[in-house]
């Protein structure tokens, strides 16, 4: 199978916020999330006394959008329906599916536009639905065919772009392509209940609840090697939340001036750890000129908001900053970053894949690197570090590739590393900042420094990847151990501009994945 790559400049993103697509609803917003709402999932009337409300809405925090640096300017998808389920199991051919957005015409949605009157939500598909209360364990997102000429006014793949698809991007050069959906997103795409906020979404009966679907766009959207098309590989989760005011913001300021950081490249990420203890990230989003940015809404739970920022012009990067324990509704004050003159470091290599049999064989990977958590007391071990917004890594989510035998690596020292025999391979190349990690407790009064943070140090990078079946849906882990770490120790130092290049045979343990499907 090719590998799929968006450009060789942005082989590695690093998310964000990315680009997403949140449903809410009432109780039927638990419903899309697929996850928590038992009872909903029979789909008939019952007494009122046992049913709930739910609206539908989308929004997106563009990080990726071409008007902040990224590849496209537009991102339509046409939406068909929303559909729920009480079963964690059931097909799309099951009985008992629950239709969230009865009625409602195929609709689509530019998932890099503007929020309606400066508000979270970019479209509403459904409203004030009247579902049954329980607790709901998937959800599908159906989206409409490109052989289909079916959307509720205009369709602006053909209207702006000339092309007969429903679904399609615009590029940040201008030009547009139909993106292809697979005919499983036509039955629904799954949202299983890992894929859900707190593991599970319960509606009580009478009650009026909101429900978000996260469609992760900048994380999604691949192009088949060098054919030129673009595809919808979704990643999405959901959470409930409230339409009302459930946001997070804040202001990223120079530590020196005290004011925003002029010509700069600010990135925001929410970021939560997962079962491992590596924060692991859930949004991103640029701020804004005056320094200031904002993620509305944000589903409950607490967040780790980590910040970097790059000025293209002076090539100065600054050090990261980390402000711990956040939740919605919180303000962080002003976040303090620090410029010490330090610049951009890259980290290079290679990762095979291969089956049970020894054989080569493709998965879809994603690579990621993280820092320690210098502060010793916390549960988290790693944070993630979005890569710098550059002249050339203008894209800020990883970007699953499917490995092929094709792939070669030449470092900056310009040796050449093949694909090992008989596996399947894939290449990344990573813009990170030289600087350390400054962690900061999340106060009312502002950010406060924690405990063992550093003041002048460089950091120390792990490259951490996570392998997916292709095609599967949702994504499913591949191989017989679907996330694995190069050590710790891969340290940055004054000055250095290919700090570290790794292979897929000197990595300290290897990123071999072995035992893949």
């Amino acid at each position: 199978m090719p590998l799929r790559k968006q450009s060789p400049q942005t082989k590695m993103r690093i998310p964000r916020v990315t680009t997403v697509l949140w449903t809410v609803v009432g109780c039927a917003a638990l419903l899309v999330t697929g996850f928590a709402i038992s009872g909903c999932g029979q789909g008939g009337a019952t007494s009122s006394t046992s049913m709930s409300k739910l609206t539908t809405a989308i929004t997106d925090p563009a990080e990726c959008s071409a008007a902040v640096g990224g590849s496209y300017q537009h991102a339509y998808v046409t939406i068909v329906d929303v559909q729920a389920s009480t079963s964690s199991t059931a097909s799309s051919t099951s009985s008992g599916w629950v239709d969230l957005t009865p009625g409602m015409k195929p609709t689509q949605v530019d998932l890099l536009g503007s929020a309606a009157s400066g508000g979270c939500f970019l479209a509403t598909l459904g409203d004030n639905l009247e579902v049954q209360a329980g607790t709901y364990q998937q959800i599908r997102l159906v989206l409409g065919s490109n052989t289909s000429t079916m959307v509720n006014g205009t369709n602006e793949c053909n209207a702006m772009g000339g092309l007969s698809a429903v679904n399609c991007v615009e590029t940040s050069s201008g030009a547009w392509k139909a993106l292809t959906t697979p005919s499983a997103q036509q039955t629904g795409i799954k949202i299983p209940a890992s894929q859900i906020a707190g593991g599970s979404l319960n509606v009580a009966a009478g009650k009026t609840e909101d429900l978000v679907i996260n469609f992760k766009t900048c994380e999604s959207i691949l192009t088949a090697g060098n054919s030129g098309q673009y595809i919808l590989e979704p990643v999405l989760n959901a959470g409930q939340v409230s339409t009302a005011s459930t946001s997070i913001n804040g202001t990223v300021v120079d530590s020196t001036t005290g004011k925003a950081i002029a010509g700069a490249n600010v990135l925001v990420s929410l970021e939560q750890p997962d079962s491992n203890g590596v924060d692991r990230v859930v949004e991103s989003t640029m701020a804004a000129t005056d320094g200031t940015f904002v993620f509305c809404p944000v589903m409950p739970g607490s967040y780790d908001v980590v910040v970097n920022a790059y000025n293209p012009t002076t090539k100065v990067a600054y050090n990261v900053a980390v402000v711990t324990g956040v939740q919605p509704g919180d303000t962080t004050g002003n976040i303090q970053l620090t410029n010490a003159t330090w610049g951009t470091a890259m980290v290079n290599g290679l990762a095979s894949t291969q089956n049970a049999s020894n054989a080569e064989t493709s998965a879809l990977l994603n690579f990621y690197p993280l820092e320690a958590n210098p502060v010793t007391t916390s549960s988290t071990k790693y944070f993630t570090v979005p890569l710098l917004i550059t002249s050339s890594t203008n894209d800020m989510a990883t970007l699953p590739q499917e490995t092929s035998t094709s792939p070669s690596y030449t470092d900056a020292a310009g040796v050449q590393t093949a694909c090992p025999a008989n596996t399947a391979c894939a290449t990344f190349s990573m813009t990170v900042p030289q600087s350390g990690i400054s962690v900061y407790n999340y106060s009312t009064s502002g950010p406060t420094p924690a405990a063992s943070t550093y003041s002048t140090a460089f950091a120390s990078y792990t490259v951490d990847a996570q392998a997916w079946v292709p095609d599967s849906n949702p994504l499913a882990p591949d191989c017989t151990t679907p996330d694995m770490q190069t050590s710790t120790g891969l340290s940055i130092t004054a000055g250095s501009t290919a700090a570290v290049t790794l292979t897929a045979n000197t990595t300290t343990p290897p990123l071999n994945f072995t035992g893949c499907q």
